[in-house]
């Protein structure tokens, strides 16, 4: 047997014919080379098994043999190199590195060929030992891909770059520029990318690098790749696009005598015309191209007469006639043109044979004169006609203000046909404009435009501004062919004219009811509710019960139910159950449309949601539903007041508050509310008296007596709520001043102070006479919040025996300032008073009532010479004599 360790330390032991051969530890998993028989070598790593080495084995011990055959042998003990010789000491075994498998000593656990430390398992450089991570994340330390610097140094280039080439070259040269950097940046970061050590910059030999690693780098390549070959095709495509664009401009169409025009392209777009240069001698037109819009007729003061011109230049007709046809110079033909279109009507025929010269700005001039001509340039209307197909979009934006300055009303259909086939936006405005200008002629124009979806809205709004002069056009539009445009003139109908006005067309709304598209019936429906009446009413309710069933779209049902809700009646009993169906779904939207249907319906519905009460599932939809039915509804509301629930008690409450005064009839089943166990329950029935109003008055009295001092207190607040209209309450509420509860005392001061009038003042005033103090001080403070009725009670109340409520009735006094007039000469006395407080509290109550104090003077003056009270005084004095 030859014995062996491993490199992990593992004794091992194999058979002598496995001499030379290759196999793996059991323990740790590396490959070993079995040494020759004789003593035991050095532990050694071997290589996996390549193409013509020997056979690899798995390494195990021999198994044992029994005790009773052999006994057992110790493990091989580890070799101890201390006894070794000399020369195995200076001579060490060679080993293998277990991640490239290069040859190393056993003793360094460093590879000098991959970097890989076996002792701590973890790469290094080969270079500067520091320790790096090759194919993961690392920390501190890592790999540099090269990818940064590069980026980096590209992204700052092309930016200036960018930026210079927009300043210098435009966008679009700009954005080539910037795509083709971009693309070489891509293209050089593919080439340099690499792994690199962070600490000395130096990249691992050949080789060494794993799967993983090199994946990454090809990873990085490809997207540089990519990256740089999209960015150069952007910058060829755009590149190629700014090449198309120069070309264009430089074949742009030109006239005979060589001058550009601005021509329509085939896409609706159209090339920039060049812009006129000023003509000497003549005056310069705003409406030439880039100069603005067309002169519109009768603006800027009529004809402006041309300048006088330097040189020799015809000034009669025939003259500027013959001039500019002969001439072969586009500026001189245009000042013939200026002078012609200042000549007036004997010019016009001049003008319409300029409609044909090539240069587009002289047929705009002639059009400009034509339009000064108005009505008169009739005769023309053919040729200005012609120029709607001229090349050149503003002499077309031309033609057509000439024509609305002529004739437009007889051009309706011609502007018509225009806006819906001209590519040129300017043009489609001036043809809006002539139509808008051409009033009540254009209605049926506009009918026929609501079928074009662009210009419905258009189309509608003009109909709308022509009002009801248009309303005899719009009803022929509900025989037009097209379905929107029929839709549209209903609609308008009922805008314009309302319900009255859309009579006429109630045969046409009926009739869509049986159309098969669903939005056909629905703009029907739509209409007959808004128009109304019994003939509308009796073709649509079927349509909106039907929609409204369970099984329908739910969008649908909502309309329906909207729709109910504006057009049932008592007599529509037959929508009752479909509605019950849609008012306990949950869903708002429909209960919402719902409820206000079975409300017009009234008693009968009632019932039906009466009889849903028992449902423990829609009773608390039922209820809402209940509170928009009028006194129908009161019984069934009441009929739940005792429900166990207190839920279901909340809701009925609050349902009987939602009819309010129409719940009368609910006050003796609310009597027993007011005392329930449950405090929300007691208020919310409050709540239902304080909405009933007047006719719940006297059951609130009745509870002013209670026991419960929460039972009093309500019931004095919902007096209060009740306000005017609770008068037969006032003795009642003057008696709970004296109540054992200071909260419901106070209460009901605030519920006397809200009813008011002479009859609470002297209900109030034989309270100044009670015994206890409390009470009258109540009282004072009561009186002076009901006004200048009270100023007798307060002045009796001045001579009370008691200084605070002595002081607090000449404070409430003061307090009401000119309607205390008539106790000035009560306090007048009191500033003679032996009390300094009492002195000076009247001196401030007849400052506060001011001019009409002015008896009083005198002894203000004497109370001045007081240093003490001088400055009460003297303020009462100043406010009395306004100053």
């Amino acid at each position: 047997m030859i014995e062996f360790q491993c490199a992990c330390g593992n004794p091992l032991k194999v058979r002598d014919d496995l001499a030379g051969k290759k196999g793996k530890c059991p323990k740790c998993g590396q490959f070993a080379l079995v040494p020759q028989a004789g003593p035991a070598p050095e532990p050694a790593c071997a290589t996996p098994d390549k193409k013509g080495a020997l056979p690899v084995f798995d390494l195990a011990p021999e198994p044992q043999k029994p005790a009773e055959h052999a006994p057992a042998r110790p493990a091989p003990a580890k070799l101890d190199f201390a006894d070794a010789p000399p020369a195995a000491r200076q001579a060490p075994a060679q080993g293998v590195c277990v991640s490239c498998k290069a040859p190393k000593t056993p003793e360094d656990p460093f590879c000098s060929a991959c970097g890989w430390d076996s002792k701590l398992l973890v790469r290094k450089c080969i270079y500067c030992k520091q320790t790096v991570s090759l194919s993961g994340p690392g920390g501190a330390k890592g790999i540099s891909t090269g990818v940064n610097p590069v980026t980096t140094l590209a992204g700052v280039l092309g930016v200036a770059l960018g930026v210079v080439f927009v300043v210098l070259f435009g966008w679009w040269i700009a954005m080539s520029c910037v795509l083709f950097l971009a693309g070489i940046a891509g293209f050089v970061v593919a080439l340099v990318v690499d792994h690199r050590c962070s600490d000395c910059g130096k990249k691992p030999p050949p080789g060494v690098l794993t799967p993983p690693e090199l994946a990454m780098v090809r990873a990085v390549r490809t997207k540089g790749f990519a990256v740089g070959g999209g960015a150069l095709a952007a910058s060829l495509l755009f590149g190629g696009l700014v090449v198309i664009r120069v070309l264009s401009a430089v074949q742009e169409p030109r006239d005979g005598d060589g001058s550009t025009q601005t021509a329509s392209a085939g896409n609706g777009e159209e090339k920039p015309e060049p812009v006129v240069p000023p003509i000497p001698g003549v005056t310069e037109l705003p409406d030439l191209p880039g100069g603005g819009g067309l002169i519109e007729p009768g603006g800027g003061g009529g004809r402006t007469p041309p300048k006088e011109v330097e040189g020799p230049f015809p000034t009669d007709l025939e003259g500027l006639r013959k001039k500019r046809k002969e001439d072969k110079d586009s500026k001189d033909r245009r000042k013939c043109v200026e002078a012609l279109a200042a000549m007036g009507p004997e010019a016009i025929p001049a003008l319409v044979e300029a409609l044909e010269d090539t240069d587009a700005p002289a047929r705009q001039l002639a059009l400009k004169g034509l339009t000064e001509e108005g009505e008169a340039a009739r005769e023309a209307l053919p040729a200005i006609e012609k120029r709607l197909e001229d090349n050149v979009s503003h002499v077309r934006a031309a033609a057509v203000v000439a024509l609305s300055a002529i004739d437009a009303a007889g051009s309706v259909r011609i502007f018509q046909k225009t806006l819906v086939t001209d590519p040129d936006s300017n043009v489609q405005q001036k043809c809006h404009d002539a139509l808008k200008k051409a009033g009540l002629a254009a209605a049926p124009c506009w009918i026929d435009l609501l079928a074009d979806g662009k210009r419905r809205k258009q189309a509608y709004e003009a109909l709308k501004e022509l009002g009801r002069p248009a309303l005899g056009e719009i009803e022929k539009g509900l025989a037009h062919t097209d379905a929107t445009a029929r839709y549209s003139s209903g609609d308008l109908l009922l805008d314009i004219g309302g319900p009255e006005a859309a009579t006429p067309a109630v045969p046409a709304y009926i009739a869509a009811l049986s159309e098969p598209e669903w939005s056909a019936r629905r703009w029907g429906a739509t209409c007959l509710v808004r128009v109304g009446g019994p003939e509308a009413k009796k073709a649509v309710m079927p349509v909106l019960m039907e929609e409204l069933a369970p099984a329908n779209d739910f969008d649908n049902r909502q309309w329906a139910a909207e729709n109910l809700a504006v057009i049932a009646g008592p007599e529509d009993e037959a929508a009752i159950p479909v509605l019950v169906a849609a008012l306990l779904e949950n869903a708002w939207q429909l209960k919402s449309g719902a409820i206000r249907a079975l409300a017009k319906i009234g008693p009968a519905a009632a019932a039906a949601l009466a009889r849903e009460l028992k449902n423990p599932t829609n009773r608390f939809t039922a209820l809402e539903g209940l509170g928009g039915m009028g006194e129908a509804a009161v019984p069934a509301i009441t009929s739940v007041l005792t429900d166990r629930d207190v839920e279901v008690r909340l809701a009925a409450l609050a349902a009987l508050q939602k009819l309010g005064p129409k719940a009368a009839a609910a006050i003796p089943a609310l009597e027993k509310a007011i005392r329930d166990s449950d405090s929300r329950v007691r208020s919310e029935a409050f709540s239902a008296l304080a909405a009933i109003g007047e006719p719940a008055v006297g059951e609130l009295v009745k509870a002013l007596a209670d026991k419960s001092d929460s039972v009093r207190g309500e019931a004095v607040m919902t007096l209060q709520r009740i306000g005017s209209g609770a008068k037969e309450a006032l003795p009642a509420l003057v008696k709970c001043l004296k109540d054992e509860n200071d909260n419901v005392c106070s209460l009901a001061a605030n519920a006397i102070a809200e009813i008011g009038g002479e009859e609470a003042v002297g209900l109030v005033r034989p309270l100044l006479r009670d015994r206890d103090t409390a009470v009258r001080r109540r009282a004072v403070g009561l009186l002076g919040r009901l006004g200048a009725a009270a100023v007798p009670s307060l002045v009796d109340a001045t001579k009370d025996r008691e200084q605070d409520i002595k002081m607090a009735a000449i404070e409430r006094l003061g307090q009401l300032g000119p309607d205390a007039k008539s106790a000035v000469s009560a306090l007048t006395a009191l500033v003679r008073d032996p009390d300094p407080q009492i002195k000076a509290l009247a001196a401030n109550a007849l400052g506060e009532i001011g001019p009409d104090a002015k008896s009083a003077l005198p002894a203000l003056r004497e109370l001045a010479k007081d240093p003490s009270l001088k400055y009460s005084a003297d303020e009462a004095i100043r406010k009395i004599q306004g100053n």
